[in-house]
């Protein structure tokens, strides 16, 4: 059960505020909801039924700043395997950015940056299905590690990198 003022990762909308739990009656019937403001999207409100377990299931708790500095350091090992087929990747990268599993995040992250540069250094470019992917992932990555480190989205890749430097 999440309470009011948690801080939640949700699905593909990023992180949000719980700023309520009430009552509203959207389909005719009374039910109560989580009220999430996102932090990154100003205007925005999410219902969330507090009964539909499948929902509630992509709510997820932010991470602590130790664990978002211990997937940085994982990063490196963190890859994918670049599926051939348009239609299967599409499918899987989806399931993989809706699933909201960091380390699976990174891994596609990483798996597209290799593949975009490999196809940029062959004078050609990602599907344009495949570079939404991979922005909605690091969105859905840097807006939770912006959170964390209390830094602007846009701050977020400089640190990472200049983090795994210091690593080498």
């Amino acid at each position: 059960m999440f309470r009011v003022n948690d801080t939640v990762n949700y699905s593909t909308t990023g992180v949000c505020k719980i700023v309520d739990i009430k009552t509203e009656s959207f389909t005719g019937e009374e039910s109560r909801y989580y009220v999430l403001k996102p932090v990154h999207q100003e205007g925005s409100t999410v219902y969330v039924p507090t009964e539909n377990e499948t929902l509630v299931a992509k709510m997820h708790k932010i991470l602590c700043r130790k664990d978002v500095n211990d997937l940085i350091d994982q990063m490196p090992t963190c890859q994918l395997d670049w599926i051939e087929d348009e239609k299967n990747r599409q499918e899987a990268y989806k399931k993989i950015v809706a699933g909201g599993d960091r380390k699976d995040l990174i891994g596609l992250i990483r798996t597209m940056y290799f593949k975009q540069q490999e196809l940029t250094a062959a004078g050609k470019k990602l599907h344009a299905a495949d570079e939404r992917i991979m922005k909605e992932a690091e969105k859905l990555l840097y807006d939770e590690f912006s959170v964390v480190f209390d830094i602007r989205p846009e701050e977020v890749l400089p640190l990472i990198m200049k983090r795994l430097e210091k690593s080498r």
